[in-house]
């Protein structure tokens, strides 16, 4: 399941978004022309993490890579 959470104070305009894979990602909402579903995938594993529809677009930065495997 995806974590999605408002990010620190300082960076208020951005939302933190964590995959199942442990990676973490700052999300920038903004608005843009009408454009048809697009993926938007995580850039460690592949997963779909959510859609982009509408006007509805934005940025997605990786600001945290999960921990390796120990073992």
């Amino acid at each position: 399941m995806l974590e999605i959470g408002r990010a620190p104070d300082h960076n208020r305009g951005m939302t933190q978004l964590t995959c199942t894979c442990g990676a973490v990602f700052e999300v920038l909402e903004t608005k843009g022309e009408l454009r048809g579903d697009d993926a938007v995938k995580c850039v460690v594993c592949d997963k779909e993490l959510f859609y982009w529809s509408g006007t509805d677009v934005g940025q997605l930065r990786l600001i945290k890579r999960p921990e390796p495997d120990i073992g």
